[in-house]
């Protein structure tokens, strides 16, 4: 029992050394491999059409994943008996938004490297107010519960979407056609080999973020 209350327990200064700092350096270095990704982006956007077919299919693909392995997945990651019921309910209306959330993501990098970072701000700021504003709205006022947060999440992601394929009207070095969105495999393979390194290091802090959770927990690792 003392290890399921171990977040609400530990002394607050040894949690963050424990959990945040590990998370904070994995996230600075998510940003700088960003930032590098970003300017070969900008110096190849031939790759444009097929970089954001390929996010799309990524989400599909997270989607069938998500839905096929059930709860078997949310207790890989970190969910319990306590608490499994409710990452059920917000995992299962979250995995529907990642496709779309995937290309938000892509355009965001793609408008900032095209010389618009105030732009993909913008667009990332406004979906998080509306995500701000709605979880009190869902949660209380309709009394929508751990579904609420999630409906709110996913209404922020898809404005933000939205606010990001509008660039695309006004891009000042290419235009998308519907040719853009033809599968070319070796643009998908240099498009893939691009984000590899953005891939293993968004993998590498859910991996830390797994292990944190569990040995918070008291279990072994299941990595």
């Amino acid at each position: 029992m003392q290890d399921s209350v171990y977040l609400g327990t530990e002394k607050v200064g040894r949690l963050l050394g424990k959990f945040a700092l590990p998370c904070i350096f994995s996230l600075i270095i998510s940003c700088l491999y960003n930032i590098v990704d970003q300017i070969f982006v900008g110096n190849g956007v031939g790759y444009l059409g097929n970089a954001i077919l390929g996010s799309f299919l990524g989400g599909v693909v997270i989607i069938a994943i998500g839905y096929t392995w059930g709860d078997g997945l949310l207790q890989l990651i970190g969910a319990t008996g306590q608490n499994l019921s409710l990452a059920h309910d917000c995992g299962f209306i979250i995995y529907a938004m990642m496709p779309l959330a995937l290309v938000q993501n892509t355009l965001a990098s793609i408008i900032r490297a095209e010389g618009s970072p105030q732009y993909a701000m913008g667009a990332m700021l406004v979906g998080a107010v509306l995500n701000i504003i709605g979880d009190p709205v869902a949660i209380f006022v309709l009394d929508m519960g751990i579904k609420g947060a999630a409906w709110a999440t996913i209404l922020g992601q898809f404005v933000s979407f939205l606010i990001c394929a509008a660039y695309l009207a006004r891009s000042k070095t290419f235009r998308i056609c519907g040719g853009s969105f033809k599968p070319r495999g070796k643009l998908l393979r240099q498009v893939m080999a691009l984000g590899a390194s953005s891939f293993l290091t968004q993998l590498s802090i859910v991996v830390i973020t797994v292990i944190n959770l569990w040995a918070g927990l008291g279990r072994p690792s299941p990595l």
